[in-house]
């Protein structure tokens, strides 16, 4: 068993493989292609860095079955996650935290990460001083003024 991930990972991606499995005691061959994980490539936006408008301070990932059971994001909810927030940043400083799902950038709603990036460009191009998010934590929802400038 410990040695099925390695030899999946060394299997190339979309090509065929024959597989042994056991089923109510006998043996079964299967035909199977081989696919790519899906896994989310978080989003940055931006770090604590001097003169650095609309960083946040945040890394996000949209919301699938493997974010929501990592973060213990319930199946009703919609948004994007937030998957890390550098220390010190505007982010951190209001209190956004791993696991938040960030719904709403303004009177926007968001579902993924890019959506959150155009929205706060949006923000900083306005040259607004802060960005407005509806942040859900366990269920419940509170808006969040984060600077940006």
């Amino acid at each position: 068993m410990r040695d099925l991930p390695r030899i999946v990972a060394n299997t190339p991606a979309d090509s065929n493989a024959e597989v042994d499995v056991w089923r109510n005691g006998k043996v079964h061959s299967l035909d199977v292609k081989v696919g790519e994980s899906e896994r989310e490539t978080p989003v940055e936006i931006g770090s604590n860095e001097e003169n650095s408008k609309g960083k946040l301070g945040l890394a996000l990932a949209e919301l699938n079955d493997e974010t929501r059971a990592r973060y213990r994001v319930d199946d009703e909810s919609d948004g994007v996650v937030v998957v890390r927030v550098v220390p010190g940043s505007p982010a951190a400083k209001k209190g956004i935290r791993p696991g938040d799902v960030i719904k709403m950038v303004g009177n926007s709603e968001v579902e993924k990460p890019d959506q959150v990036v155009r929205e706060v460009k949006k923000a900083v191009d306005d040259e607004r001083k802060s960005v407005l998010l509806l942040v859900e934590r366990d269920g419940s929802d509170r808006f969040v003024a984060v600077s940006i400038g």
